[in-house]
């Protein structure tokens, strides 16, 4: 799998991964100190927050779907950071959050196994 360089984030969040037990706690936790929100917003600049969005559309799409959200490990960690934002305010319910990140963290993992880099960040 030929993916391009990761982001920093990505990079320093990588020997932190939560253990596939975490509590929704510990999910919640890893996020904060890894958000990658920023460097996707300075990426794709006036579009981002359109494309945050419709990433993580596709991400719960995939995830109800239970097939894999096919995309980079980056954006896999910014789907994560996207929906713990969000799913307070949009009554999604505790036990449905803590299994979408879940769901999300094992495709992460998986594409982390595969190649040692990932993330649209080749060119910046």
């Amino acid at each position: 799998m030929d993916l391009p360089p990761m982001s920093d984030t990505l990079r320093k969040a990588i020997s932190r991964l939560p253990q596939s037990d975490a509590s929704l706690p510990e999910l919640i936790e890893f996020i904060r100190n890894n958000d990658p929100v920023k460097e996707f917003q300075e990426l794709w600049g006036s579009d981002s927050n359109d494309r945050i969005l419709a990433l993580w559309k596709n991400s719960t799409h995939s995830f109800q779907e239970k097939q894999p959200i096919g995309v980079t490990p980056d954006e896999l960690l910014l789907c994560m950071a996207y929906d713990t934002t969000v799913a307070p305010y949009i009554g999604v319910q505790e036990k449905t959050s803590h299994s979408y990140l879940h769901f999300v963290l094992k495709e992460l993992r998986e594409k982390l196994d595969m190649s040692n880099e990932g993330g649209p960040f080749e060119n910046r």
